[in-house]
């Protein structure tokens, strides 16, 4: 049965009330009110700096709205300063501050979940949302869905305490839904601002233009010296790129609703890595290709 005492503190008590009574045999003798005041001052340093170095163990189990343990959840403090990670079993203990009162925990394919501490809350027992992608839905309805899952966390804790998995009926942290909404909304204006600035590029592309195109490189995919070349999204921000390909613009349609260029490979010197490989074939100088803008990215002259 895990203590609901207050946590352990690391530094010893006693060394404290002597740093403290020392402090106070320093004050006898004292008149002076400019003295006092900095042994006053000096007094509340060590108290906060005491208090400071003091730690707590937490121990915890994470687990998804599935009952699935989740192995390999990074743990983090408000300044995202990774604490610890789950093991096999989604259990966990960590050393933290005694004045830490939030933690962060992330995981590939859930939502980034974070908690507020109690000061006598040292078993943590998590349940972690599933991140789901609801496509052709409103920002105001994906969080009435999330919302609506969200408040089925008290009912999922109390099945995982009845099957053995929780050692608590309820959580002793606290927890608020987060809102997606202006983040979701925020999403989709850059969509729209991107997809109308890939229009324009279209719509001012003439047959006869160079174009580059930027491919993201991977070599030794296969075991050999080969490098294989992926063609970016259209939303990623990246600038960085280690490999782009140059060429001239044959063609240009909107077939199938796309922004589709057909364009032939006139310099690949901005992708230094051997053996270039785009879709099973070589991808060298005169090579003929179609690109889709509104699903890859193009550069802008």
């Amino acid at each position: 049965m895990i203590s609901r005492d207050s946590p352990r503190l690391r530094q010893p008590a006693t060394s404290q009330t002597q740093t403290l009574a020392t402090i106070f045999t320093m004050t006898i003798g004292f008149q002076n009110k400019d003295d006092m005041s900095q042994i006053l001052l000096l007094t509340f340093i060590v108290i906060s700096f005491s208090v400071s170095g003091q730690t707590r163990t937490v121990t915890g189990k994470v687990i998804d709205e599935y009952f699935e343990n989740l192995p390999g959840v990074r743990i983090q403090n408000s300044d995202t300063i990774q604490l610890g990670t789950t093991d096999i079993n989604g259990e966990f203990k960590i050393e933290i501050p005694v004045m830490t009162d939030s933690l962060l925990f992330g995981f590939v394919g859930m939502e980034w979940t974070p908690i507020k501490l109690t000061p006598d809350c040292d078993r943590l027992e998590i349940i972690m949302m599933v991140y789901v992608s609801y496509h052709d839905r409103s920002s105001a309805k994906i969080d009435r869905l999330r919302k609506k899952r969200y408040d089925n966390l008290d009912n999922i804790h109390l099945t995982a305490f009845n099957k053995g998995q929780f050692l608590q009926k309820k959580p002793c942290y606290t927890r608020d839904f987060l809102e997606h909404k202006q983040s979701l909304d925020k999403i989709e204006r850059d969509l729209i601002a991107e997809q109308k600035r890939i229009k324009d590029l279209f719509e001012k592309m003439e047959i006869g233009d160079t174009v580059k195109i930027p491919y993201s490189p991977n070599d030794n995919y296969d075991g050999t010296k080969r490098t294989f070349l992926f063609n970016w999204s259209y939303v990623s921000d990246n600038v960085d790129f280690k490999c782009i390909i140059e060429g001239v613009i044959l063609e240009k349609d909107k077939r199938k609703k796309g922004y589709n260029i057909t364009y032939k490979v006139t310099n690949c010197e901005q992708c230094k890595y051997e053996s270039l490989v785009f879709n099973n074939d070589n991808m060298t100088v005169g090579r003929v290709l179609k690109h889709n803008m509104k699903v890859f990215k193009v550069l802008e002259q």
